[in-house]
């Protein structure tokens, strides 16, 4: 992966900028995200600085591309967590931060009550919409005390937004909506010939259509539907094969699954991998079956890679897929729509081809690495000069 910053061309100094998380390690999400802004802002623009809340077995061999701070606590009512609260505003003030930027709900509480208590100003980050634990009575009534010392919000996607909103009582207008970036140069299109190559590999004959899936195979991300769907379409399409990438709890489940639909001949379980971007350039199709997505980099990933995409029509899914034009949207549990979406495609490659090239298209132009960073870098010089007034009734 290319780690040159993206240079921006900006009057004045730059704004630094810390952001605050609980732990940072590849692999989820949004720490890939935060790891892609870390290494890439331009230091004329902006100068990161990471914290972590406690520590994990990557953290001190990773390159996060700036100064870290580790604080080293789990829960923040403990002597631990208090001294740890007050080495973060030493951090803050040390690192003459301009804003604070949170990530998670243990690092937004220790991170907000840290910067308010030094007069910085904080973002806290929104990449979720509340699913299990994470959006209890008790938890919200927490977010909602400390979205008063909380100057502005930002949100991956506008399915995110409107869920801030509603369940955190908080205005639209101090909610941002900044999508996940994606680098296009580490996901990309095969080049001529390149996409035989690796299926030779992977050991996938030419011949075979590729339907892939990357999704932790967890009960959210939905793959019993799309074993069942699979089952539906492949009687028609012998040719087609289901890939699976990504582990989980619900692995020997989905093998059970395969073999009572008889269809496992035709289903390869990856498991966890580290060739992702190689992976997608070997497919025909991307297929994201969640029950809710936020913003899925798995279809950034799948989309930037000039792949037509099927995803169920949940969370932020419809903000990346058009229906029609860069692939299809699906209701959530619904096989038969699921299979009738994958035998479409499989049947025209001139469908594949158009709408992979104006997937690719789309990404370039909404998502790429130079057109997020310039919107967080405008964010971060509007939230330096001013702020909503906070409300402490």
């Amino acid at each position: 992966m290319s780690s040159a910053p993206h240079q921006l061309v900006h009057p004045g100094r730059p704004v630094r900028v810390g952001f605050v998380i609980d732990t940072l390690q590849p692999g989820s999400g949004t720490e890939n995200q935060l790891l892609l802004l870390l290494r890439h802002f331009d230091r004329k623009s902006v100068i990161p600085a990471l914290c972590c809340l406690w520590d994990n077995p990557a953290l001190s061999s990773l390159d996060c591309g700036c100064r870290s701070e580790l604080l080293g606590f789990h829960r923040l009512y403990s002597p631990e967590g208090l001294r740890g609260l007050q080495r973060m505003r030493h951090w803050i003030r040390r690192e003459m931060l301009d804003l604070v930027v949170t990530f998670f709900r243990d690092a937004n509480f220790a991170g907000t009550l840290a910067a308010w208590s030094t007069g910085t100003p904080v973002i806290s980050s929104r990449r979720n919409l509340g699913l299990g634990y994470w959006h209890t009575p008790w938890e919200l009534r927490k977010l909602r005390w400390l979205n008063r010392m909380t100057r502005a919000f930002v949100a991956n996607s506008s399915a995110v937004a409107e869920y801030t909103a509603r369940a955190e009582k908080v205005d639209p207008s101090r909610i941002k909506v900044i999508p996940n970036a994606i680098d296009t140069d580490l996901f990309r299109p095969p080049r001529e010939g390149e996409k035989q190559a690796l299926r030779t590999q992977l050991g996938f004959s030419r011949n075979e259509l590729l339907i892939g899936c990357v999704a932790n195979l967890r009960p959210i991300k939905g793959h019993p539907g799309l074993l069942d769907a699979f089952a539906l379409m492949t009687r028609d399409l012998p040719q087609a094969r289901l890939v699976l990438v990504g582990g989980g709890s619900e692995h020997d489940a989905l093998v059970a699954q395969a073999r009572a639909l008889e269809i496992e001949g035709q289903i390869s379980f990856l498991g966890s991998r580290t060739d992702g971007p190689e992976l997608l350039r070997s497919f025909d199709i991307g297929v994201l079956p969640s029950k809710a997505e936020s913003l899925s980099n798995s279809l950034l990933e799948y989309l930037a890679s000039g792949l037509p995409s099927i995803a169920t029509d949940v969370g932020g899914n419809g903000e990346l897929v058009t229906e029609g034009a860069n692939g299809h949207l699906v209701a959530a549990d619904d096989p038969e729509a699921l299979a009738e979406a994958m035998r479409s495609l499989c049947a025209s490659e001139l469908s594949r081809t158009r709408m992979g090239r104006m997937a690719r298209e789309q990404v370039e132009q909404r998502f790429s690495m130079a057109a997020v960073l310039e919107t967080w870098y405008e964010y971060f010089t509007q939230q330096t000069r001013v702020g909503p007034e906070l409300n402490w009734s």
